[in-house]
């Protein structure tokens, strides 16, 4: 991977292409944290960095990433947002899953939202904001969904973060090149993709259940690895050398 140069943030909020074709990623690209990691050597159990294990020591400041892998990444938070809290995945690129995991709020979900949100942007300082576009024609989110989500790209741009809208239907188009046609197909490519993500990974719903809030990781995996790849396929520079995609609503 080449050497990142320095993105130049912008703390406006972007749309991406709804229309725009990605590339798929190599096959050889199939590995996560747990398989480079230099003390896991391929295995998804946990190792000791300092008395840490693997995701203590692999969070945080682009620094920590510097230091065990000698280059620095373009850093992506994507953040689904569900009706009991949201889900939320990390890359420093689109071989490379960082952290996941869900926030479960209960009570005054959009004010304790915001609040974990900004959390967030504190604790990975990334260089794009991803959430799904709910402005897109194709979009089936509830008005209080597309509120918070707008609520949540201002809260980056407050942090000098770059925020990218990406429509679902630029996800369903670019996972079908895996031949993954529903969300729980993309979980199960995803999945596949991350093998540290398989625990997380949430039976196949029947039609009168309720979706499970583990669904949300795999949500935002999707939308932060479509926006990646789409923006890797738009330009021969690495992903960090190009700006934020605009104007496209």
């Amino acid at each position: 991977m080449l050497v990142s140069r320095t993105l130049r943030r912008n703390p406006g909020t972007c749309r991406a292409p709804s229309d725009a074709s990605s590339a798929t990623a190599p096959e050889t690209a199939r590995t996560t944290i747990t398989q480079s990691h230099p003390c896991t050597k391929g295995r998804v159990s946990p190792c000791r960095c300092g008395g840490r294990d693997r995701r203590t020591a692999l969070r945080g400041s682009s620094q920590n990433m510097t230091r065990h892998y000698g280059r620095r990444f373009l850093r992506v938070l994507a953040v689904d947002p569900s009706t009991r809290g949201f889900g939320y995945a990390v890359f420093e690129a689109p071989e490379m899953l960082v952290d996941w995991g869900t926030k479960d709020i209960r009570q005054d979900k959009e004010r304790v939202a915001l609040r974990k949100i900004g959390e967030l942007l504190r604790r990975y300082k990334p260089s794009v904001f991803v959430v799904e576009d709910c402005a897109h024609v194709t979009a089936r989110r509830t008005t209080r969904i597309a509120r918070l989500t707008e609520q949540m790209l201002a809260v980056a741009r407050t942090q000098g973060v770059s925020g990218c809208a990406v429509p679902r239907s630029a996800v369903y188009r670019h996972f079908a090149k895996t031949n993954a046609r529903t969300k729980y197909e993309i979980a199960v490519v995803l999945a596949d993709r991350f093998p540290a993500l398989l625990l997380r990974l949430p039976p196949k719903r029947k039609p009168w259940q309720s979706e499970s809030p583990r669904t949300s990781i795999f949500d935002a995996a999707a939308f932060g690895l479509t926006y990646l790849e789409t923006r890797r396929a738009l330009t021969s520079d690495p992903p960090s050398a190009v700006p934020c995609m605009r104007g496209h609503a």
